[in-house]
């Protein structure tokens, strides 16, 4: 939408390719302020402030940060996700 700006967290994950000089979409929802699904198969809420690290070839790790959990409402988090880049799937530690 032109002119419009949504204010919020999200939970989107990008790819940055350096001899492209592009950027891709890998996971995530387009749901500002989503809420955190804390199943098997789940996936990490709208968050600021996380940190979220390589922590292999086929595997990222992501800790806390500022934002929602099963609630409405904004929060420091401590939760642990592992996505898996092989077959895009979140899981919680």
């Amino acid at each position: 939408m032109v002119g419009h700006r949504a204010v919020g967290y999200l939970n989107d994950l990008w790819k940055y390719d350096p001899t492209l000089n592009i950027w891709s979409y890998i996971n995530g929802n387009k749901t500002i302020n989503g809420l955190s699904i804390y199943t098997e198969n789940g996936i990490p809420g709208g968050r600021r402030a996380s940190t979220l690290s390589r922590i292999s070839n086929n595997s990222l790790i992501l800790f806390g940060g500022f934002g929602y959990a099963t609630t409405s409402t904004a929060g420091c988090l401590s939760d642990l996700w592992i996505y898996n880049l092989s077959n895009n799937i979140w899981s919680l530690r």
